[in-house]
């Protein structure tokens, strides 16, 4: 990551630690924390010892960086990564080959005080058959399957290498979030307020703003208070983690997303006390539209290509799949999995049908409204008392408070009619003066 003036910094760790150390440490966590976990599926019962598979695939990778940092490894996050994967590599099969080496000699002589050719023999003997045709997948899987839980644990190695970038809000905002569109922006560059309340709550009372004290309540964590001018600047996360706003020590002072309740105005509070955004890579964002001196009076807007191309997949891909089920599964099965293909194919085909239907026309005064099913509404500008944003959406409102119209931020020309509802408002506003 590169400084820069627009966004948070972040200081170059100094390098420290040992490597020696550090693999020693990730060896020894990954062993003791396998064979601990493995000595249980003996120890417990049948139909309970097996979820010690489980959690011995959880629990050596965090152990194995346990030990990294206890031994206190050298402060490479590359390097630390790569150590903690090979100690597992080789502390897995280890370890499961101890504790059957243990169990045998215990089966064998009631007594783990054995001489110690005894012992080799034994050993050597258990490798032999953990490297034999049907004992070589398990083990295999079960290392496989340790390197892929292992990467739950590197938040917690990434706080020992380089705690800077750990806490830092660039790598909070890309992190953390509900989904693919729990922080979808909603019609970004944020809309102007019409009017931001004095007071007012952020996803039921998670953040509250009073006036220019802000309360953010984390989760099991005292609330934190602070004031606007405590607020260095916005990092806006991606779709999936948070917008993070940081002080000018670059620590976290809160955290929100766009698709709770309130975040908008949360937002637009924010842009008109003067904070400024920035994405990820600490590159300033625009928050308002570039003002426009001619704006078109005639467009449409209509859904985009991906529409068109994501529909025709989909409809191909499930339609063969009930097609398959209808024509070559049994009775039972072909109600039950028909019955779960037939909604995601019309999911798809409603793509289908908002493309080539679902349009919004522009013509002057006049708007016409034409949903997915060819239903069609005209009305005049005047009808519209206000844009009102959604995620990924909007709604045409008009004086009644009745739903005109819905469009999608990502249509075609969507930025050109929010362009010219914001110049027939102040056309509006100059005839009222």
């Amino acid at each position: 990551m590169t400084e820069t003036s627009a966004g948070p910094e972040q200081k170059a760790p100094a390098k420290g630690g040992s490597r020696l150390r550090g693999a020693l440490g990730a060896f020894l966590g990954a062993f003791l924390g396998a064979f601990l976990s493995d000595l249980l599926l003996f120890l417990l019962p049948d139909d309970v010892g097996e979820l010690a598979l489980l959690v011995s695939m959880m629990l050596v990778g965090w152990t194995a960086c346990w030990g990294y940092r206890l031994l206190r490894g050298y402060r490479s996050m590359r390097f630390a990564q790569w150590t903690v994967r090979a100690a597992l590599m080789i502390g897995q099969p280890l370890a499961l080959a101890v504790v059957f080496t243990l169990t045998s000699l215990w089966k064998a002589y009631g007594t783990l005080a054995v001489h110690a050719d005894t012992l080799a023999v034994t050993f050597s003997r258990t490798l032999a058959r953990l490297l034999q045709r049907d004992s070589l997948p398990y083990w295999v899987m079960l290392v496989l399957l340790s390197l892929l839980f292992v990467r739950l644990s590197w938040g917690g190695l990434l706080k020992y290498v380089d705690p800077a970038w750990y806490s830092d809000p660039r790598r909070l905002a890309r992190i953390g979030g509900g989904g693919a569109a729990f922080n979808m922006p909603p019609c970004w560059p944020l809309p102007p307020a019409e009017h931001i309340p004095e007071q007012f709550e952020v996803e039921k009372g998670k953040l509250t703003v009073d006036g220019s004290t802000i309360t953010f309540k984390p989760w099991a964590k005292p609330r934190r208070h602070f004031q606007i001018g405590d607020v260095a600047g916005v990092v806006l996360g991606v779709s999936t983690g948070f917008n993070i706003l940081y002080d000018r020590e670059n620590r976290e002072l809160a955290r929100f997303a766009w698709s709770r309740k309130n975040a908008l105005l949360f937002g637009q509070y924010l842009v008109a006390q003067g904070i400024p955004f920035v994405d990820p890579n600490g590159a300033p964002v625009a928050v308002r539209a570039p003002e426009r001196r001619s704006v078109s009076r005639q467009f449409t807007l209509r859904e985009g290509k991906f529409c068109l191309v994501f529909g025709w997949l989909g409809v191909a891909l499930f339609g063969t799949a009930a097609l398959v089920c209808l024509l070559l599964m049994e009775d039972g099965e072909r109600l039950m999995y028909t019955a779960m293909a037939l909604p995601i194919l019309g999911v798809f085909v409603g793509l289908l049908l908002s493309y080539y239907n679902r349009r919004l026309e522009v013509d002057g005064e006049l708007v016409t409204y034409t949903n997915s099913l060819r239903q069609t509404v005209q009305f005049r500008f005047s009808d519209i008392a206000e844009i009102k944003p959604g995620l990924n959406s909007c709604k045409l409102k008009s004086t009644q408070g009745k739903t005109l119209a819905r469009f999608g931020t990502n249509m075609e020309t969507a930025a050109l009619l929010m362009d010219r509802w914001t110049q027939y408002k102040q056309e509006r506003n100059d005839i009222h003066e």
